[in-house]
């Protein structure tokens, strides 16, 4: 099966850092982002996730966070040193 997720990402400052979590295909999808895989994070510390479209905190998560997206849809987040 071909990956149509995406996940760009940019440091705001020394403690943010926004991800675009895109989905673009044709059916909703819980889809895990694994902090491992941003650049700009510390590996191994805990994270307070922001949904930006939403203006709400979700929570404070260790190694990832699921959302669902819905199809050609994306989550706006943005990770805080916890």
């Amino acid at each position: 099966a071909d990956d149509k997720r995406q996940y760009p990402s940019k440091p705001v400052d020394a403690q943010h850092t926004a991800v675009l979590h895109i989905h673009s295909d044709t059916e909703p999808r819980n889809l895990t982002l694994a902090f491992d895989t941003i650049p700009a994070l510390p590996k191994g510390s805990d994270y307070l996730v922001r949904d930006l479209f939403e203006r709400k905190n979700i929570g404070v998560f260790n190694a990832s966070y699921t959302a669902l997206v819905k199809s050609h849809d994306a989550a706006f987040l943005l990770l805080s040193s916890y």
